[in-house]
């Protein structure tokens, strides 16, 4: 096999035998207009930032009043719930008193009616 083609007008790199090892270098990049701009950028994206912020904040307090009104909305509902459940307990104990005296008045004649049939 043939090695591959290095030009021979360059060195080829020094590689360190561990590639995540820091050598200590780091770059530098000199282009002052790019560094200018960057620094531009940044102020413009204050302001975007700060708005990002303050939606998301206001979302936020709507998203816990929002809460809140449903949690009274469905405490109150369950109050009136409850309070029909009461009645309605109240109404069948009254339902089954009423019907445990008419079949007891009911036995009491059938008993009757048989004994006045001997």
């Amino acid at each position: 096999m043939s090695s591959p083609h290095v030009p021979s007008s360059q060195q080829a790199p020094k590689v360190h035998s561990n590639p995540y090892q820091n050598t200590g270098i780091t770059p530098v990049f000199s282009d002052s207009e790019d560094s200018a701009n960057e620094a531009g950028d940044e102020q413009e994206n204050k302001p975007r930032t700060a708005s990002g912020w303050f939606i998301g904040l206001v979302a936020a307090w709507i998203a816990v009043v929002l809460f809140a009104a449903s949690a009274v909305y469905a405490g109150m509902a369950f109050t009136r719930a409850s309070k029909e459940l009461a009645d309605a307990e109240s109404e069948h104990a009254s339902a089954q008193s009423e019907y445990n005296e008419a079949q007891s008045g009911l036995d009491k004649a059938k008993k009757d009616l048989e004994e006045t049939q001997k």
